[in-house]
């Protein structure tokens, strides 16, 4: 998938004050990243539900936003490790069971939407720092 666009993004992220940036793009992040669980619970493959209850999202560790005006942390979409450790092991499989992949096949068909969600939810912070 290719997205482009970030320079007209980074031009209306510098408009906004750090903390505003942060919260802007972790919310839109946040609006593309339930697309994301939405698809995954519904690809995921279901024997207690447990697996497909665990899928949430989270924020990770730090890296590099659009250019330089802001950080923000990744987004990151899964099982939790806690509830259902064994998320890894029916998306690839191990040696004794074959693999039942449903992150990869959620990203494939949910990713398209999930940027536009987002996109449109960062359309819609600027029009409302646009407005004042």
């Amino acid at each position: 998938m290719r997205i482009e666009g970030f320079a007209k993004i980074d031009r209306h992220l510098a408009r906004l004050s750090r903390v505003s940036q942060r919260k802007v793009i972790e919310a839109a992040l946040r609006a593309g990243g339930q697309i994301l669980i939405d698809e995954a619970k519904l690809q995921v493959p279901v024997a207690t539900g447990t697996l497909r209850d665990s899928i949430t999202m989270r924020f990770g560790g730090r890296s590099s936003g659009a250019g330089q005006h802001f950080r923000s942390r990744d987004l990151v979409v899964g099982p939790r490790r806690r509830t259902a450790f064994y998320g890894s092991m029916v998306e690839f499989g191990t040696e004794d069971t074959a693999p039942e992949p449903y992150m990869r096949p959620a990203f494939e068909i949910a990713a398209p939407a999930a940027v536009r969600a987002a996109v449109d939810h960062l359309a819609g912070a600027w029009r409302a720092a646009e407005k004042g």
